[in-house]
C-alpha cells in the first residue's frame, strides 16, 4: 500500500503545496525557526551573560542569527540571485511577524504594537549595518569591531560587561560566517557546535 505522503501528493500538488511561493514560505519558516532556536540556547545566558528573557537582548540574538542566514544567502543556498533575494525577504517577514507576537506578549497595548515594531526594525537595521561593516574588516580589527557592535546591540552598552564576553560572541558569529551555515536541503542550517562551547 502506498505511503500517506504518496497518496496525498496529487492533492497537495492541486492546492499549490509544491509551488514556488509555498515552498519558499516553508523554507523561510524553517530557516527562521532555526535562528530562533539557536538564539534560545542556555549558553547565551550562562557563558555570555545575556539576559535572554528580556525582550531586546533576546531579539538581538535572534536578529544576529537572521543576519548570519542573510549573509549566507549571498554565497550559498538558492540557485539564482532572484530566488536568494526572495528567500532573504521571506526570512525577514518571518522575523517581523515573530517580533510582533513577542511585542504583544510583552504587554504592549495593541495600539502601540506597530510603533514598537518600527523602533525594533530601526535598531535591528542599525545593528546589521554595524555587523556588515565589522565583518568586512581584516584581522584583529574585524573581531574587535564586531565585539564592540555586540556590546552595543546585544549587551546594550552595559558598563559591567566584560570585553571577553562580547568578543566570544563575535568569534562565534565570525566562525559561522566564514564556515558557511546552510547545509543539506534548503531550509536546514548547520550551526556547528553549541554556541560559546569552546573554552
Amino acid at each position: 500500500m502506498p505511503s500517506l505522503e504518496t497518496r496525498l501528493r496529487p492533492l497537495l500538488k492541486a492546492v499549490g503545496y509544491f509551488g514556488a511561493d509555498a515552498t519558499r514560505a516553508r523554507t523561510a519558516h524553517a530557516l527562521f525557526r532555526a535562528c530562533a532556536l539557536q538564539a534560545s540556547h542556555p549558553n547565551w545566558a550562562k557563558r555570555a551573560g545575556i539576559d535572554t528573557r528580556a525582550f531586546r537582548p533576546q531579539h538581538s540574538l535572534i536578529f544576529a542569527h537572521v543576519w548570519l542566514v542573510h549573509r549566507a544567502f549571498e554565497t550559498e543556498g538558492a540557485s539564482t540571485r532572484r530566488e536568494r533575494r526572495l528567500l532573504q525577504e521571506a526570512v525577514f517577514d518571518e522575523l517581523w511577524e515573530d517580533t510582533q507576537a513577542r511585542i504583544r506578549a510583552s504587554g504592549v497595548a495593541e495600539i502601540s504594537v506597530n510603533k514598537h515594531l518600527t523602533d525594533v526594525q530601526k535598531y535591528s537595521f542599525q545593528a546589521a549595518l554595524e555587523y556588515d561593516d565589522a565583518s568586512s574588516r581584516d584581522g584583529a580589527d574585524r573581531r574587535d569591531a564586531l565585539g564592540a557592535a555586540i556590546w552595543r546591540h546585544v549587551h546594550l552598552g552595559a558598563r559591567d560587561v566584560e570585553a571577553e564576553r562580547c568578543l566570544a560572541v563575535a568569534d562565534y558569529l565570525l566562525e559561522r560566517l566564514d564556515a558557511g551555515i546552510l547545509a543539506g536541503p534548503l531550509g536546514e542550517v548547520d550551526w556547528g557546535a553549541a554556541p560559546l562551547s569552546k573554552g
